[in-house]
């Protein structure tokens, strides 16, 4: 129980992590391009 626990807990965070970088990116080329 404690695995599955902790397996799901990385996969939630690698999910939250792959989401916020998507998002910075979009934000920095939003920046960069001036708009």
């Amino acid at each position: 129980v404690g695995l599955a626990l902790d397996e799901n807990m990385t996969n939630q965070a690698v999910g939250l992590y792959r989401e916020s970088k998507h998002l910075l990116l979009l934000n920095m080329s939003a920046i960069g391009s001036g708009s």
